[in-house]
């Protein structure tokens, strides 16, 4: 693995672009390490991801199905609507 040299909160990496991707997994909560992973590999919109559920998912097969997009407002409700494409 490329040497790493962490600043602030991240790391980055001259000799390899994605070790500093492989660093910001290594440094997110458990819970949100495959939001993070798919943020990164799979260029999908925050508010995608966030909509995201199990059903949504396909191991078997290794897709990922984008249905819905969520959105908060400033009074803090959280909506779902449609994406904006895919």
């Amino acid at each position: 693995m490329p040497n790493r040299e962490r600043i602030g909160s991240s790391c980055t990496s001259s000799s390899n672009p994605r070790a500093s991707c492989a660093c910001d997994v290594e440094l997110a909560e458990r819970r949100f390490k495959a939001l993070v992973l798919m943020a990164t590999y799979m260029a999908l919109r925050l508010g995608a991801l966030f909509a995201l559920t199990r059903r949504n998912l396909d191991l078997d097969k290794a897709t990922v199905t984008v249905v819905a997009s969520a959105s908060e407002l400033a009074n803090g409700t959280r909506i779902l609507g449609d994406p904006k494409s895919y």
